[in-house]
């Protein structure tokens, strides 16, 4: 018989490493200040990972290192635990990997669209400066959606995901230089997201029955702030790039547990710094 706290430690958990196979945002911006010329494609295909600090890193470690008595769940422990599912709903360490394309619909206007394998998101840049010899400002406009969220039944029996939803809106500006040999940019952006997660976990019974089920629901917002630095080194339109972005993420959500006569409620607003390098592959075709 597995008791209620282990096994509401172990929910976090297995949240947590699924996360690892890409539940964060992409917050990566991957493109130069230029945009891609009229006409033309442009190919990006490249890999990054997702190290947030702050609030939410502790509210995660905290949750997952916990060690539990026989005796169940006090209350200070019901409120880690519950902040450490916000956190790894929100922003949780993970690795990732993006593709993407965008069109030269005008000399001045582009239109694109880029999957990272959970999430697909569609954007439109403007080229709101161009000046000699190379120099460069865009804007841009981008809205995410994400296809579906833990597959926790690949790791237990014990947990399953009964809905997920999350949904994203980013701005990024970007300034720099471009020629043939390459192009270096930088510049803020800003990317604002609403989640809502159920979670169900088999909190008591044997390999055939569930006698105790948990329901965890999250919902709420999450602001980040920040910026990037980018720079790609090729010729001509083959170039290998490396970006790394700062954000300051401001989060707000609210976490529900309901365990037979048992309730619980909280709200996990915090802040931290998430930080993201990436690599990838540019190309203008």
């Amino acid at each position: 018989m597995r008791t209620r706290a282990t096994l509401l430690v172990g929910l976090v958990t297995l949240l947590g490493c699924v996360c690892s196979l890409g539940c964060s945002p992409a917050l990566t911006t991957m493109e130069p200040a230029r945009l891609v010329p009229a006409h033309h494609l442009q190919l990006t295909a490249g890999l990054y990972g997702t190290n947030p600090m702050g609030d939410v890193r502790a509210a995660f470690d905290s949750a997952t290192q916990m060690r539990i008595s026989e005796s169940g769940l006090s209350p200070d422990q019901v409120t880690t635990l519950m902040n450490g599912a916000a956190a790894v709903v929100i922003a949780p360490p993970s690795a990732g990997f993006e593709i993407g394309a965008a069109y030269g619909v005008t000399r001045n206007f582009a239109v694109g669209a880029r999957t990272t394998g959970n999430t697909v998101r569609a954007n439109m840049r403007f080229q709101f400066l161009r000046m000699a010899p190379g120099f460069y400002g865009s804007i841009g406009l981008g809205a995410s959606v994400y296809l579906y969220g833990f597959p926790v039944q690949q790791f237990t029996d014990s947990v399953s995901l009964t809905s997920f939803a999350r949904q994203e809106l980013d701005i990024p500006i970007s300034f720099g230089f471009s020629g043939r040999y390459g192009h270096i940019w930088l510049g803020p952006k800003m990317v604002l997201s609403r989640y809502d997660a159920d979670v169900a976990a088999c909190t008591q019974g044997n390999t055939s029955t569930c006698t105790t089920t948990a329901n965890v629901a999250v919902a709420g917002t999450a602001a980040y702030f920040g910026g990037q630095l980018g720079l790609a080194v090729g010729y001509r339109q083959y170039w290998i790039a490396a970006e790394l972005t700062l954000m300051h993420i401001q989060t707000n959500a609210t976490v529900d547990i309901a365990m037979n006569s048992m309730s619980a409620s909280t709200t996990f607003a915090s802040g931290g710094l998430v930080v993201v390098p990436a690599l990838a592959f540019l190309g203008w075709f």
